[in-house]
């Protein structure tokens, strides 16, 4: 009954290796932006200044990137809940 469920060579699904690759360096890089982050906003004289100056380059970073791309789809922006259908039909 066991050997039902145990994994063969042949039964084993193939491995995503490249996608699994790009989400290992993605997470690393996003860890080395938030540590650099952290570590500038306490080095920095004046944390509100600093944070301004990160915000403003992250913006005209991601500019070029808006701009082919495109606002994102999604939920509306005013944060209120998705609007309930009638279900009386009047």
């Amino acid at each position: 009954m066991l050997r039902q469920y145990a994994a063969r060579r042949d039964d084993t699904p193939p491995t995503n290796a490249p996608a699994m690759l790009i989400a290992t360096i993605l997470a690393l890089g996003a860890a080395v932006l938030h540590a650099s982050w952290n570590l500038a906003l306490k080095q920095g004289g004046d944390r509100y200044i600093a944070a301004s100056l990160q915000f403003l380059f992250g913006g005209l970073l991601f500019l070029p990137v808006l701009l082919l791309a495109g606002p994102p789809r999604g939920r509306r922006s005013s944060g209120s809940p998705p609007r309930r259908q009638s279900t009386s039909g009047t």
